[in-house]
């Protein structure tokens, strides 16, 4: 009895992991996590065949956030985006035009006065993202 009691025990001892290695391997969806930050906030990474890249996560909400990876061609569009808006109003903020055009929630783009409307939480966190992945 003893001896059944010490074999069960040691069954149920804790193995080591081993340690998880980043960027981690692609899943079968080829989604992947870059670093062991971003796996414990759940931003998953996509590289795409053209070399880019986009961050999928959840909001405090539960829609979906994706952030794309941006061209030369999103800079120029920015730029006269920013350049129409007047001066000192709140959208010609340059990182706002930026959130907005590299975002999608649930699949689509959502007006610039929508992420002012955003928990500081989901805010921040698109933000975060966005630079991290364009600057």
């Amino acid at each position: 009895m003893e001896e059944q009691l010490i074999n069960s025990e040691n069954k149920n001892a804790t193995e080591v992991a081993e340690p998880v290695m980043f960027p981690t391997e692609p899943d079968s969806e080829g989604f992947f996590y870059e670093d062991a930050e971003e796996k414990e906030d759940n931003i998953r990474t996509k590289k795409y065949t053209n070399g880019r890249r986009s961050k999928f996560f959840e909001l405090s909400d539960g829609r979906k956030a994706v952030v794309r990876e941006m061209t030369g061609a999103d800079s120029v569009e920015i730029s006269k985006i920013q350049g129409n808006k007047k001066e000192g109003s709140a959208e010609d903020d340059y990182m706002p035009i930026v959130m907005w055009k590299s975002c999608k929630i649930d699949d689509k783009h959502i007006p610039m006065e929508d992420f002012k409307e955003m928990s500081f939480k989901d805010y921040n966190r698109i933000l975060l993202v966005t630079t991290g992945l364009n600057f």
